[in-house]
């Protein structure tokens, strides 16, 4: 599987859902996420992202300790 060429077609597509929403007067749900909306959704994802870019960029191979 091509998981770098699959990241890159769901972070795209996810972007162009999220600048659609950003136009929206009112934040649309997330129906695969009872009682978020794209802006929870948008700020997890980036929580994440972020969290994995650490995760490749130390070379972690075990847990790593939460930073405050």
């Amino acid at each position: 599987m091509d998981y770098v060429g699959h990241f890159e077609r769901e972070a795209a597509a996810f972007e162009a859902a999220a600048r659609r929403a950003a136009g929206a007067r009112a934040a649309p749900e997330v129906p695969s996420c009872p009682e978020w909306v794209v802006t929870d959704l948008v700020l997890h994802l980036g929580m994440v992202h972020r969290l994995v870019a650490r995760l490749v960029g130390e070379r972690t191979q075990g847990r790593i300790p939460e930073r405050p």
